[in-house]
């Protein structure tokens, strides 16, 4: 067995999942807690439904929004030149951490929003 999917562990076989807990929490060397189905998991929603999982970034996404002080923005269609480049002689960011933050969190919400990588990978 991979030694890291011990980190989690699921199967569509509920007794041999009892069963392996159970050999887990025997041995001393593993602390075993059973933290029950999986609903949230670093920053990620995840809700279950018979055709499979709903994976959800928008508390996260929120959160990150408040952050930035741009919660009560409107959204609209911004179309983007996909042949465009940026330039590097526009104006200096003024606090670059902070940029380096948002854009990565920009980039860990394309985890869940596909859409949003190209346009994240031009900032």
């Amino acid at each position: 067995m991979d030694f890291a999917k011990l980190c989690g562990l699921g199967s569509t076989d509920s007794p041999t999942l009892l069963s392996f807990k159970t050999l887990l929490a025997a041995c001393a060397e593993f602390a075993v807690k059973d933290l029950g189905e999986l609903r949230f998991f670093l920053s990620i929603d995840v809700k279950r439904d018979d055709h499979g999982f709903c994976l959800s970034q928008q508390r996260y996404a929120e959160d990150r929004l408040d952050r930035a002080g741009m919660s009560n923005c409107k959204t609209t269609t911004t179309p983007i030149d996909a042949k465009g480049k940026l330039s590097a002689d526009g104006d200096k960011v003024t606090d670059a951490a902070s940029y380096q933050s948002l854009a990565g969190a920009l980039q860990y919400l394309t985890i869940t929003r596909q859409d949003l990588a190209f346009v994240v990978q031009q900032l």
